[in-house]
């Protein structure tokens, strides 16, 4: 009966295991999203309980996610929410108040005004103006109050000669414009006899790449068109990349134009230095260019089947700004980054071992940035409007309808966008892009280019052996976990494991071991019959080795030598015996009797009781 209950306690015991372990081995299950977007939420609430121990940033995003820090925010600000911090105004901090504001309906009109006062002329871009007619044209060019400039187009689109001080000829085919303020704040009025066209091109002053404005104008013969350089940046004393995408954003998102911002934003994002801030992920927000949407997930890293983005060395806040732009759309390379969060987050509920400002920006990346005081606001498809970015509706010819509610930096516009099919585009598929400058700005979701589309090269898969032995890498291990040494493709990770879990090695042995034990209950007394022969064999193997030659029988011990009981033999004397002396105060005890003698030196030389028990067994073993 004890041996039944036994086995049904073993093999109790050995579903269980599997059980534990086909449930640690399972993957990240996204139907617990939203339990844990709220753990989240609790840890950011549990670690902003007292606003003043934490930094002015913490401050910001964690506002940002739910609303956290409100009264301590506005403290940290000079003029009552003019800009952030107090004391020493900061543009990304500033920027970064107006988005936390503008999500939740507070007051950011003096913010939104200190911010546009801090842009300044992005003097490091070349600007041109080109003007096409299709037949032969005579155009005349007036600015600054001066007499009109007249310039001929050929057949071959070459132009004639400049535009005095402002505009030179330069490749025959366009004008620079001289890179000075005055110019750049001059407005050129251009009319030709033709049916014409004006566009604005830009490059960096050193660099060979042309830009071309999304702004294109046209005209009637005789008609005139105006065009102006419109070029600003942001910083303190020269333009400043970091400050000048969150300012961008911001505007953007609180609803300003920012079409001037663009060029630089643009121009200077291929800079090594810049790349660090994810410039796609801001420019595919504010243009809707399926150009910077490909080089955006492009850029997501997959290692070891956990996809994230990492431009900096902090891939928790890097997926954050590379989620952005996906609050309402769900990509692949979406649905992956969060399973990955969601596999990664700590015990508590935060990221980046309990990381505020990283956990915070997560939840508002996820979410998504609603728009203010949503009570008050209609969705934008019931007022039979379309979300674009500003300048998507501008360029389209569309305006805004106010009260209209979007999500993110989107504007209510009255007129879409044009699809691929109506401009004659070729649209791409998932792991295909647009040839560089083919790239076309429509409603689909897909990429959409004038040429046909080519393969996208994806980068090799990095190996690592964390995830082979059921470990995550993380930038630090949580207090509910222990680091093992496992390598990760990040070198600044370790690889974590829950404590108390065991690996497949160890999962092996144990069954092992529980296999030996069901054996040895169940052949219990066959195992102890065959120890027992072991022992035995052993045993008597030592005991023959050790037997003096000529005594013994081979298996048994040696006989003692034995003793006449009456006296030498024939021949024989009888040895002497040395006389002791006894002392003087003791009696002399009586020899004993010859049989008395004989019968002790018997006794000594008696076989030992552990071989009588030998011999026992094995005479038992062979009936």
């Amino acid at each position: 009966m004890k041996k039944k209950v036994l086995l049904s306690i073993l093999f109790t015991f050995v579903i269980l295991t599997f059980y534990l372990v086909s449930a640690a081995d399972s993957p990240t299950n996204l139907s617990d999203y939203a339990k844990k977007l709220s753990n989240a939420k609790s840890c950011v609430t549990e670690k902003t309980k007292d606003c003043s121990t934490i930094s002015l940033e913490e401050k910001i995003f964690a506002y940002l996610s739910n609303g956290a820090c409100k009264t301590s925010l506005l403290e940290d600000s000079s003029n009552s929410g003019e800009c952030w911090p107090s004391g020493s105004c900061s543009i990304t901090s500033t920027s970064q108040a107006i988005l936390a504001l503008f999500k939740s309906g507070g007051s950011y009109s003096k913010a939104q005004d200190w911010l546009s006062s801090q842009a300044i002329p992005s003097t490091k871009l070349d600007w041109y103006i080109q003007i096409d007619t299709l037949e032969p044209a005579e155009c005349k060019i007036e600015y600054s109050g001066s007499s009109p400039y007249t310039i001929r187009i050929d057949e071959e689109k070459k132009l004639s000669r400049g535009a005095g001080s402002c505009l030179i000829l330069e490749d025959e085919y366009k004008l620079k414009v001289r890179n000075t303020a005055s110019c750049y704040n001059t407005s050129f009025s251009i009319s030709c006899d033709q049916l014409f066209l004006t566009t604005k091109l830009y490059k960096k002053t050193d660099g060979d790449t042309l830009y071309i404005s999304e702004s294109v104008k046209s005209s009637a013969p005789g008609g005139t068109l105006n065009e102006e350089v419109d070029s600003s940046c942001f910083g303190q004393t020269s333009c400043n990349y970091k400050d000048s995408l969150w300012a961008t954003f911001a505007l953007s998102a609180s609803g300003k134009n920012v079409s001037s911002y663009l060029p630089y934003l643009i121009t200077f994002a291929d800079e090594p230095e810049n790349q660090k801030y994810l410039p796609n992920a801001f420019l595919y927000i504010l243009t809707n260019s399926q150009k910077y949407r490909t080089d955006l997930l492009a850029q997501q890293k997959t290692v070891s089947g956990q996809s994230y983005w990492d431009v900096s060395g902090n891939r928790f806040y890097d997926s954050a700004i590379a989620l952005l732009p996906f609050s309402s759309n769900n990509a692949p390379e979406k649905t992956n980054a969060v399973s990955w969060l969601l596999k990664v987050q700590g015990a508590d509920g935060c990221w980046n071992s309990g990381n505020i400002r990283d956990t915070a920006f997560i939840i508002y990346s996820l979410e998504g940035s609603k728009s203010p005081s949503p009570s008050t606001q209609t969705s934008c498809s019931s007022l039979s409007g379309f979300c674009l970015n500003q300048l998507e509706c501008t360029n389209n010819g569309g305006t805004k309808i106010e009260g209209g509610a979007c999500s993110g930096v989107s504007i209510c516009c009255n007129k879409p966008l044009p699809t691929c099919a109506e401009k004659a585009g070729n649209l791409c598929k998932s792991d295909e892009k647009c040839p560089a400058g083919s790239e076309l700005v429509v409603s689909d979701s897909s990429t959409c280019c004038e040429v046909a589309c080519v393969k996208i090269e994806k980068p090799p898969v990095v190996q690592e052996t964390c995830t082979k032995k059921e470990g995550t890498c993380k930038t630090k291990c949580s207090s509910e976990e222990e680091e093992i040494k496992e390598t990760c493709s990040y070198s600044g990770d370790v690889c974590c494991v829950e404590k108390g879990s065991t690996n497949s090695a160890l999962i092996i042995i144990l069954l092992i071991l529980i296999v030996l034990v069901i054996l040895g209950i169940v052949f219990k007394k066959n195992l102890r019959d065959l120890i027992l022969k072991l022992k035995s064999k052993k045993f008597l193997k030592k005991n023959k080795g050790d037997s003096p030659k000529g005594t013994g029988s081979g298996n048994l011990p040696p006989r003692p030598p034995r003793s006449p009981p009456y006296g030498p033999g024939p021949g024989m004397q009888m040895p002497r015996r040395p006389i002791q002396q006894q002392p003087m105060n003791r009696p002399v005890q009586p020899s004993a009797a010859p049989n008395q003698v004989l019968q002790r030196r018997i006794v000594r030389q008696q076989t030992q009781p552990e071989v009588e028990e030998v011999l026992k067994k094995l005479r038992e073993m062979g009936k």
